[in-house]
């Protein structure tokens, strides 16, 4: 059974019985089994053992879902074993992505600040449609809020696709340049999150 790679201190999502959201770090992995560190300020979960999960890791091969059972749980330091039954994996061509609509600023110097959008993010990279024209290699800091705060990404233009010739608007693929371990989890923790409400608005 592939495990997509995940290995210790790996960020997750926890996904408990399909309607609770929890991040979480991989403290140990094997084709069966997943023990995973739960925050300390987590609000307590109390009897979780014998309840279904679902834990989703995302990398660079894609997003990775593993479908198992809580056999075992404790509470110092707070962690829940995982018994894996189903692995499910797809787009396993870079970070997963997930389309996003959020207000953005691009910033090739303090005086040159211009307003974008975002349109979807990854791990590894976003899609922005700004009215500045650039060319593949151009470099900017992207600036964006996340629900924890404000964070600015060193980003390279990789795809330059105008949307209309009537409009000077332009579609742009960039990859994160240098992105830190801390800013990566922040993003994937976002889509993790993001990923939970759209699972409870569905429902």
């Amino acid at each position: 059974m592939s495990r997509g790679n995940v290995s210790r201190n790996s960020p997750v999502a926890l996904f408990i019985e399909e309607t609770e959201f929890i991040p979480g770090t991989v403290l140990t992995a094997t084709p069966e089994q997943m023990t995973i560190l739960i925050p300390d300020d987590t609000p307590p979960l109390q009897g979780l053992k014998g309840w279904s999960t679902r834990v989703r890791f995302v990398n660079q091969k894609g997003c990775h879902d593993f479908i198992g059972k809580i056999i075992d749980q404790s509470y110092s330091p707070p962690a829940i074993t995982l018994e894996i039954k189903e692995v499910q994996s797809r787009q396993q061509r870079g970070y997963f992505r997930w389309e996003v609509d959020l207000p953005a600023i691009s910033a090739t110097s303090p005086s040159d600040v211009k307003e974008c959008r975002l349109v979807d993010i990854s791990g590894g990279g976003a899609r922005i449609i700004s009215d500045t024209p650039m060319v593949i290699g151009d470099e900017f800091e992207l600036r964006f809020i996340l629900p924890d705060g404000p964070i600015a990404l060193q980003s390279r233009v990789v795809r330059n696709v105008p949307t209309d010739k009537r409009q000077p608007r332009y579609v742009y693929g960039v990859e994160f340049v240098g992105i830190t371990d801390r800013d990566r989890n922040r993003v994937v923790n976002f889509i993790f999150s993001e990923q939970a409400n759209s699972r409870r608005f569905e429902k």
